[in-house]
């Protein structure tokens, strides 16, 4: 049967509002991260490392988002793998292309180097903010694969697997102990170490579908208390490396403390009450995050930073407020896009 004749693969699936309420977040996130400006006195490094370590979680709450909605029963590999990919590849190569071409017009770089970088989209991004576009198409690449195997799992089996993960995202901090022969342990892996295959993103991908399919309750279970615990730890030993400066050896999203923030974040907008947010507002943002995605570093970088360097202010108030003008402007420009033909394809949608 093709997924024409069958309408429970053509009907539109029905939200999951605190999923939105994730995207959203995670989706302001991003942009707040992005907004910071360069410190031009020094002396607010404490605050931009503060909203840099809240903005972390990020991208690693979009993988564990995406895992929840794309890994499930009877997926029809053809169809699936064509509508991700629409939705996906157009916008993508549409705002690299543009990116890259304002970039040269206002003398960021000549437009040999935007050509150059154009033509290597197939292999790299064109601005490093763009790497999530790679992950997760490979992530897509591997759903209907992952799907099979996840939905007839038994949670024992998932667990196991998540358990593996995590032990390859603690591997990177033995390179602190500074051990004679050890060769250093890169967080993206290694061909040689016999968890590579259970390494990398793939994780917050499963991560997502477990935490859907086995919730988590906030109350006073062992599972909680673990996420509880985790997080007091990571934060603990992040501070600790921060003030002997050996933070930067484990800067990665690929660490085991990043699993236990998304997973805290992820549960507790499961349980908690969300009915206080504006929905609406909530559902615009989750629905246009993507194009959000694509169009931020242009808007927060190009257009705010220039507005804003002669009118500097602390980081605390100027951070935030870049971010909430950035995400009103996108939403904007991604209104009006996507009205004209073919729109949804330059907006994500």
């Amino acid at each position: 049967m093709t997924d024409t004749q069958n309408p429970n693969l053509t009907k539109k699936p029905e939200r999951i509002y605190y999923l939105d309420v994730l995207r959203a977040f995670a989706c302001i996130l991003v942009v707040l991260t992005h907004s910071s400006m360069p410190s031009t006195t020094g002396t607010d490094g404490l605050w931009k490392y503060a909203i840099s370590y809240i903005s972390y979680p990020a991208t690693q709450i979009f993988f564990a988002v995406s895992g929840a909605l794309l890994i499930k029963p009877n997926i029809q590999l053809f169809s699936f793998m064509k509508r991700r990919l629409l939705r996906l590849l157009p916008p993508a190569i549409f705002w690299s292309v543009v990116t890259m071409l304002i970039y040269a017009l206002i003398g960021n770089i000549p437009f040999s180097e935007a050509l150059i970088r154009i033509a290597l989209t197939p292999f790299q991004p064109v601005i490093g903010i763009y790497w999530f576009i790679y992950v997760i198409l490979g992530l897509y690449i591997i759903t209907p694969i992952l799907s099979c195997y996840l939905i007839k799992a038994h949670k024992h089996e998932i667990e196991f697997f998540l358990i593996l993960w995590l032990i390859t995202l603690t591997l990177p901090y033995v390179n602190l102990l500074d051990i004679p022969y050890w060769s250093r342990y890169n967080v993206y892996g290694s061909y040689a170490h016999p968890l590579v295959y259970c390494g990398g993103y793939i994780g917050y991908f499963v991560l997502g579908y477990y935490l859907v399919k086995y919730k988590i309750t906030t109350s006073l279970n062992h599972r909680f208390l673990v996420l509880i615990f985790g997080n007091i730890a990571y934060i603990l030993l992040s501070l600790y490396l921060k003030i002997i400066g050996k933070d930067a050896i484990i800067e990665s999203y690929l660490q085991f403390g990043q699993v236990f923030q998304t997973a805290l974040i992820f549960t507790i907008f499961q349980n908690l009450n969300l009915r206080f947010l504006n929905r609406n507002a909530v559902e615009m943002i989750a629905t246009y995050s993507f194009g959000i995605y694509l169009i931020h570093p242009l808007i927060a970088r190009e257009l705010f930073w220039s507005v804003f360097e002669g009118h500097r202010m602390h980081a605390l108030i100027e951070t935030p407020l870049i971010a909430i003008l950035t995400i009103i402007v996108s939403l904007i420009c991604l209104k009006i896009l996507s009205k004209l033909p073919w729109g949804k394809h330059i907006v994500g949608l």
